[in-house]
């Protein structure tokens, strides 16, 4: 394969601008995910919503700060705190009482979930508060833990989703589905689908964790479901957890080990329960920095940025917030031609990317080059000048019919490995001298 790639790929450190790491949060989990990125950027969720399918909260206790605005409560045995089958407003949020009588798990469930995603910066005991800290609450109290109160209480969160300027929907239970849906998941329950799928059509996405049966090949309803975005767990360390539920249709890995709320002080949260918020909160700081930004966008955000990491069966990106809150910045001051929307661009459409691969790697990618063009992979260096370290030139060898770039997976020029230097790494990608995708900075 004729690829002409300059000899200068040796990267040296004196290209790289060299900055400070993020500060650290002061838990490991959410360090692993650079939220520390975030907190620099001053990103809390300040005016926003984030909703929850659970067992319902502590509105009082102090890591929510008064920020639980809504609630609604969905049973089958005049469980709710009316003693009706259902209830809304802040008081249907109300978790059980813990008590003797009551599973700890009922009490504390929903205090855990909405910790990790927005519990509060101010309170009196040094836990770093949650990844959304200002953010509101609206929590549904589902007592059913059926598909019947999911969808009951999905419904309810599209009423208010105005009223409250709801951005994401994080659901924290599930059931596998029938064996004879374990291969159609939507199948098992279109009047699910159908209630989330309101919800990503008014730009809300849903969360959902896959479970804890230590299943690689498949995931609970509703994470199973296509528009529902499935989250998957990883030990502090990186390492997929070993009791996580998978498959080839997972979304995103996130650690589960991080400080939060429990009924009456403080915890840590445990299984795709507590990576599932994590990820959802996430959402609303990509909104805060970006509004427009999509659903898509923000996946794809996740994909290019994240840690790829492999499962029994295949593999997806671990979140890095730090990553994915600088590339959707990226899109408000106008970088739209980044391979947006999907992994990989559609077949025929030039494109070059990059994404992140490890927690020291980059690799830049180029699709359907034409030909004589020069692609240079570039990084900033100390005086602030982008310099090449790297090209590509497209020969018409390179584009016949039986040649080398037609036996390439997906016709992808796989181009460029870049090892990333401790600090913020500003890259850039450019085409016959035209910056192509903008600046994409990762940090190590």
């Amino acid at each position: 394969m004729k690829l002409k790639i300059a000899l200068s790929l040796a990267i040296s450190s004196a290209f790289i601008a060299q900055a400070s790491l993020a500060a650290p949060t002061g838990a490991p989990g959410f360090d692993l995910v650079n939220l520390g990125e975030a907190r620099e950027l001053n990103l809390t969720g300040n005016g926003m919503s984030i909703a929850f399918i659970d067992v319902g909260l502590t509105a009082s206790h102090p890591y929510f700060e008064g920020r639980v605005v809504d609630g609604v409560c969905v049973s089958n045995t005049s469980s709710c705190p009316n003693k009706s089958n259902y209830q809304t407003g802040v008081e249907a949020a109300e978790a059980p009482p813990d008590v003797f009588t009551n599973p700890a798990e009922d009490s504390n469930h929903g205090n855990m979930v909405a910790g990790i995603a927005a519990g509060g910066l101010d309170v009196d005991v040094q836990i770093p508060g949650g990844v959304a800290p200002e953010a509101n609450i609206i929590m549904a109290r589902d007592d059913t833990r059926t598909v019947r109160g999911m969808i009951r209480s999905l419904d309810y969160f599209y009423e208010v989703r105005e009223q409250h300027n709801l951005q994401a929907v994080s659901i924290s239970m599930g059931r596998f589905p029938s064996r004879a849906n374990m291969l159609s998941c939507e199948s098992d329950s279109p009047a699910l689908a159908t209630s989330v799928q309101r919800l990503v059509d008014a730009g809300i996405p849903v969360f959902a964790a896959a479970g804890n049966e230590q299943n690689p090949y498949g995931m609970l309803l509703p994470a199973c479901l296509p528009n529902v975005i499935s989250v998957g767990a990883v030990e502090n360390s990186g390492v997929v957890a070993n009791w996580t539920n998978g498959g080839e249709s997972l979304d995103v890995f996130a650690p589960y080990y991080l400080p939060t709320a429990d009924y009456f002080g403080y915890m840590q949260g445990s299984g795709t329960s507590a990576a599932t918020p994590l990820v959802a909160a996430s959402f609303l700081l990509a909104r805060e920095i970006n509004p427009e930004v999509t659903i898509n966008e923000f996946k794809t955000a996740i994909d290019q940025t994240g840690f790829l990491t492999k499962d029994v069966l295949s593999d997806a990106s671990r979140i890095d917030i730090g990553g994915m809150v600088n590339a959707v910045a990226d899109l408000a001051d106008g970088d739209t031609t980044a391979n947006l929307g999907n992994i990989g661009p559609d077949d025929g459409e030039q494109k070059v990317w990059m994404r992140r691969i490890s927690d020291s790697q980059v690799k830049f990618y180029a699709k359907y080059p034409q030909l004589n063009q020069k692609i240079q992979f570039m990084a900033q260096g100390d005086s602030g000048e982008y310099e090449e370290f790297a090209w590509v030139r497209i020969e018409q060898s390179d584009l016949y019919g039986n040649g080398d770039y037609r036996n390439l997976t997906n016709d992808i020029y796989f181009v460029r490995t870049y090892e990333l230097e401790l600090g913020k790494n500003r890259l850039r990608i450019y085409i016959d001298g035209e910056d192509a995708i903008g600046t994409k900075t990762y940090s190590r």
